[in-house]
């Protein structure tokens, strides 16, 4: 783990070079760019939601509606900071409704390397502890790096085709390594999530996106587990979009194990009667 976290460092000790987060002089700054720092703040908020695809009839069906709520500020060109705070009503037990996640993020723009082959993207996340899961577990806080690598669609075959690998660790604090029910509690987490994209029109476009999660406990045992999504977007307008897609292992619980429970075949699976679940959203943008 001390590999991956070190690995990271480097990367955004390159990507990040200090720098003052006051606006850049507007003369060495292209049209483009000052037409984007003219519109500093965005914002943008996406209702949701999600249901099991099959109802086996024994209470683990998943009927939920979520809200997803983003508002970010560029600092300058090359510096953006977003806050996120997601909401789940569950309409099967409104116990269960919760504010599942708060966080905040710091991006920097794209870095073109490899003569422009390929786009990074560095960023340095936190999460805020505000869910029932959060203090279940006693989480204090958590703090991550993440780098997504794209490839210029110049590159490819097709500018309809898009490819892009995330590479993200997070450290988790908490004030117990077990939670409430003596589960060990998760000290670090390890993500690759490859998304391929594909346009077939200016208003419609498919993304699958697979990812492998790794998950080590506070006495470092592993644990393994994925999921995948297949998602038609639509395009309204400049504000109004609309997604319609099927998850195998949701986001309202994520975690597929990767092996069955013989721990000898691949519990990889298009989809599946317990961990499938099909979903819509409408997003505005500002």
């Amino acid at each position: 783990m001390k590999t991956i976290f070190g690995l990271f460092i480097l990367l955004l000790s390159v990507a990040l070079p200090a720098t003052s987060f006051a606006a850049p002089s507007t003369s060495i700054m292209s049209a483009e760019e000052q037409a984007a720092m003219q519109k500093p703040w965005d914002f943008s908020t996406s209702l949701g939601h999600f249901e099991s695809l099959y109802n086996r009839n024994d209470g683990s069906r998943i009927s939920a509606n979520t809200l997803n709520t983003t508002l970010g500020y560029k600092f300058n060109k090359d510096y953006k900071l977003t806050g996120e705070v997601d909401l789940v009503q569950d309409t099967l037990d409104s116990e269960n409704n919760d504010i599942s996640g708060a966080s905040l993020a710091l991006a920097h723009s794209k870095i073109s390397v490899a003569d422009r082959l390929l786009d990074l993207t560095p960023s340095l996340s936190s999460s805020i502890p505000v869910s029932q899961f959060d203090h279940h577990t006693s989480l204090q806080t958590s703090f991550g790096m993440a780098l997504k690598t794209e490839i210029n669609p110049e590159f490819l075959f097709s500018k309809r085709l898009s490819l892009a690998l995330s590479l993200a660790g997070t450290r988790n604090f908490h004030t117990y390594s077990e939670g409430q029910d003596g589960t060990p509690n998760t000290e670090y987490v390890a993500v690759q999530d490859l998304k391929i994209g594909w346009e077939f029109t200016s208003w419609l476009s498919f993304a699958f996106d697979v990812a492998n999660i790794d998950l080590w406990s506070y006495n470092g045992i592993l644990s393994e587990f994925y999921a995948h999504s297949e998602e038609f977007d639509f395009t309204i307008n400049k504000q109004w979009s609309v997604a319609l897609g099927q998850c195998y292992g949701n986001p309202l619980s994520p975690f597929v194990p990767v092996w069955q429970a013989d721990q000898q075949n691949y519990n990889f699976s298009l989809i599946d009667q317990r961990y499938s679940t099909v979903y819509g959203s409408v997003t505005l943008t500002y």
